[in-house]
């Protein structure tokens, strides 16, 4: 909940270093994984980005597979 509410302040940094944390307890939490891709894109790092929208997706989070379109765009 902080990261999102850290991403909410733009304070994309502090949300990453949040879903890492949430990572490290479950590296299976899909929602961190598009949540930490989100906050990446806002700092720019796509390719970052991406990789975190698959492992969503690949995680079962449906909604990354449209973030992943624009990965394709690259």
């Amino acid at each position: 909940n902080r990261g999102n509410a850290w991403f909410k302040l733009k304070e994309y940094r502090k949300a990453i270093s949040d879903f890492d944390k949430v990572l490290k307890m479950d590296i299976e939490d899909g929602d961190a994984f598009l949540n930490r891709g989100i906050a990446r894109e806002m700092l720019r790092d796509d390719k970052g980005a991406c990789r975190d929208w698959q492992k969503a997706y690949d995680l079962g989070i449906e909604i990354a597979g449209e973030y992943l379109k624009t990965c394709e765009k690259e």
